[in-house]
């Protein structure tokens, strides 16, 4: 008994000093999960690079540290196109090709690399939107992103072959050339950042307007557990 006291004042005084520990957990254990996946692919080290198989590893350590800012920062640079790749798995589901970003799934079938894949993208937008709705934007959220952005793409160009098209840096992610568009990458990346800022922001308005309204019309017994979400 006193061994479970002490475990439980343990798990308290962490939770007291780390307010974000299960989301830095949760991302922890999803980068954890992208590398046992990679590990099964080929090839491996280059598939490493995107932003989607890497990006769980910083986003444990802002939760982990309790940097809302940087969480928006990072997800700023993914969101969208993470959302567009939503909507494309969601549409083939209905026998709708949207975007051709997530077909690989549907060709693959389920294994436990095509499964780790749909994890993350559901996972990484959802739950740092869900963490940071009620904490507005900074300007200097944008920091983040244009360190994280800038980083993601010196790797890329250097560690990676074009043929690859890691991040869509060098052809856009079509079957297109794009001779120039490896150099107009980070401008389509600022207007990419901006939006997402924009979509943040909004839904922290949104937030700030209806969660009240919305909690009060819930039944009692919900209301405890909707407070700790929206």
């Amino acid at each position: 008994m006193l061994v479970v006291t002490h475990i439980y004042s343990w798990i308290h005084e962490l939770h007291r000093e780390r307010p974000y520990l299960v989301p830095a957990l949760f991302f922890a254990i999803m980068q954890a999960l992208v590398l046992s996946a990679l590990m099964q692919t080929q090839p491996a080290r280059a598939l490493l690079f995107w932003y989607c198989n890497n990006v769980s590893f910083f986003f444990a350590i802002a939760f982990w540290d309790g940097n809302l800012q940087m969480v928006k920062g990072l997800s700023y640079v993914g969101i969208l196109p993470q959302l567009l790749w939503l909507s494309d798995f969601l549409s083939h589901l209905v026998g709708f090709d949207l975007s051709n970003t997530a077909n690989y799934i549907f060709i693959e079938g389920l294994t436990f690399s095509s499964g780790v894949s749909v994890f993350i993208h559901f996972g990484i937008p959802l739950v740092a939107l869900v963490y940071t709705a009620r904490v507005r934007p900074a300007p200097r959220s944008l920091y983040y992103s244009a360190l994280f952005a800038g980083g993601l793409y010196i790797a890329t160009v250097a560690g990676t072959s074009p043929a690859d098209d890691m991040n869509c840096v060098f052809n856009a992610c079509t079957h297109g050339t794009f001779p120039y568009h490896v150099i107009f990458w980070p401008l389509y990346m600022a207007v990419l950042v901006l939006g997402a800022f924009g979509l943040h922001e909004s839904l922290y308005l949104l937030d700030r307007k209806y969660r009240e309204p919305i909690i009060a019309r819930m039944p009692t017994k919900w209301i405890t557990l909707a407070q700790g979400f929206l």
